[in-house]
C-alpha cells in the first residue's frame, strides 16, 4: 500500500520483486494461501479494507519503534492495526 504510488513505483527494485516471489514460495510450501495485492491510499485503512475484502483471519506485520512524540503527531500504522477490532493482528518487533 502506497500513499503516493507514483513516488514508489520507480523505486520498486528487481530485488524487491524477487523477495516477494521467494516469500510467496516459502509460504506456499507451508500450504498457506498467499495473495499479493497492490493498493494505494492511507496504509492502515487500506490494510483494514483489504483484510475485510479478502476475509483475512490474521494480519502479521513487522513493527519498529519511533519516538513517542512522533507517534503522537503522526500516529502509527502498527498501532492503528493493533487497536482495530476489524481483524486480529500480530506485530513482530525488529
Amino acid at each position: 500500500i502506497a500513499e503516493h504510488p507514483g513516488k514508489v513505483r520507480h523505486q520498486w527494485s528487481p530485488e524487491c520483486e524477487h523477495s516477494k516471489a521467494r516469500l510467496t514460495e516459502i509460504l506456499q510450501e507451508q500450504r498457506l494461501d498467499v495473495k499479493s495485492i497492490e493498493l494505494e491510499g492511507a496504509i492502515s485503512e487500506g490494510l483494514l479494507e483489504a483484510s475485510a475484502a479478502h476475509n483475512v483471519s490474521m494480519l502479521v506485520m513487522g513493527a519498529y519503534g519511533h519516538a513517542r512524540i512522533g507517534q503522537m503527531l503522526f500516529g502509527g500504522t502498527t498501532s492503528k492495526m493493533l487497536h482495530s477490532e476489524a481483524s486480529p493482528a500480530l506485530a513482530l518487533c525488529h
